[in-house]
């Protein structure tokens, strides 16, 4: 008997410290996925344009954009989808080409945080308008705010559209100490001259 009482010990204690080891390894890996997430930050769905995505939001509540598909899904969003909502680049955005415009009409606010959106190339020729509707490059028309952001085309930019009246605007040029011919970053707002 004294054998068998042994082993019952002996198997007791060790179930208490594989627990132990398995309560441990549960509170790691919900320290982690806190981290991940950031300080008060959390997961929510939102509709830009036509997708349905699921971004981070800071403890403001900003809907953060992270990288190209999020910038790509708010450059089609409706007024409806944006307004009264704040979205916040996160970091730096690099982005090889831009090659459709942006039709959208952003009605909430746009903060770049400083960050820089660097776009390697611009070629957009929109021979099909849609007459009445606006067209850009990172946004289609703004009726919000767009602030503290620093975009920088680092190479050729090429936009050609066709206007209301039928008339095709071509604005095109090479970034040379990043200067740029007067460029639609968005309807109605324009950039001449960008510097790093």
């Amino acid at each position: 008997m004294r054998i068998g009482s042994r082993i019952k010990t002996w198997w007791q204690k060790r179930s208490t410290k594989y627990a132990a080891a398995g309560t441990l390894l549960l509170a790691l890996a919900g320290a982690a996925l806190a981290l991940s997430l950031g300080t008060g930050a959390q997961a929510a769905e939102i509709t830009l344009g036509e997708k349905n995505l699921t971004l981070e939001q800071d403890s403001d509540g900003a809907y953060l954009i992270k990288n190209a598909e999020d910038l790509n899904a708010l450059r089609t969003a409706t007024e409806d989808q944006t307004e009264n909502n704040t979205f916040r680049l996160s970091g730096d955005l690099d982005l090889t080409s831009i090659t459709t415009a942006a039709t959208g009409t952003f009605a909430g606010t746009f903060d770049g945080g400083g960050h820089v959106i660097t776009i390697e190339n611009i070629n957009i020729n929109t021979a099909e308008t849609v007459k009445g509707a606006a067209e850009g490059v990172l946004f289609g028309t703004v009726t919000g705010t767009v602030q503290n952001l620093i975009v920088d085309i680092t190479g050729n930019a090429s936009y050609t559209r066709e206007s209301d009246a039928g008339v095709e605007q071509t604005y095109s040029g090479e970034s040379d100490n990043n200067v740029l011919p007067e460029f639609d970053l968005a309807d109605n707002t324009t950039v001449s001259e960008l510097s790093t």
